[in-house]
Order: structure tokens, then C-alpha cells, then sequence
């Protein structure tokens, strides 16, 4: 009984080791491929004048967004980055001319 236990353990053992690592490189493989893909979509900065692709990534919507949700990105992003709340005037601007740009 003793090895018949001994046994199921190793197996147990074995069997969640196995999950776990192929867990972990799935999430490890979307991540760098998250990455590769954001970099890609968009190199970095700001332009001059606000085109409509980057007050879209921006709000992060999507190209067909509705006037609702574009409202609705727009509230929760003033909430997290309003000056009053020490928030940065530069980004509350960037988001109140994307809103403004859709």
C-alpha cells in the first residue's frame, strides 16, 4: 500500500510539474509576442497634430468604435490621469484632444 502511494504521488507529482511548465511557456511566449505586436502598431511618441489612428490607440478603441464607448474610454482614462487627482497636464490634454480628434 505504502509503494501504491509512493507511486500515485510521483505520478501526481509529474503530471502537475508537466502542466505547470506548459502554462508557463504559453504565458511567457504571449507576452513577448504582445510586445513584438504593440511595437509594431506603434513605435512611440506623439505627433504635431493628432492623427485619427493615434487618438485611437490612445482611447483604445477600435476603428468602428460607437460615440458611447469613446465617451466611456474617455471617462475612465480623466479618472486615472485628471491633474486634480496627480495626474500628468500632458496626458490629461492628449486624451481630452484625442476624444475631440474621434
Amino acid at each position: 500500500i505504502i509503494l501504491m502511494n509512493v507511486g500515485l504521488g510521483l505520478i501526481c507529482l509529474g503530471l502537475g510539474t508537466r502542466a505547470f511548465l506548459n502554462f508557463y511557456r504559453k504565458v511567457r511566449s504571449k507576452e513577448h509576442m504582445t510586445m513584438e505586436r504593440a511595437y509594431r502598431l506603434f513605435a512611440g511618441g506623439f505627433h504635431k497634430t493628432m492623427t485619427e489612428r493615434e487618438a485611437r490607440l490612445i482611447l483604445n478603441v477600435t476603428e468602428g468604435a460607437n460615440l458611447a464607448s469613446i465617451r466611456e474610454k474617455h471617462r475612465r482614462l480623466m479618472m486615472l490621469n485628471h491633474p486634480d487627482n496627480g495626474g500628468s497636464n500632458y496626458l490629461a490634454t492628449k486624451i481630452n484632444e484625442a476624444k475631440e480628434r474621434l
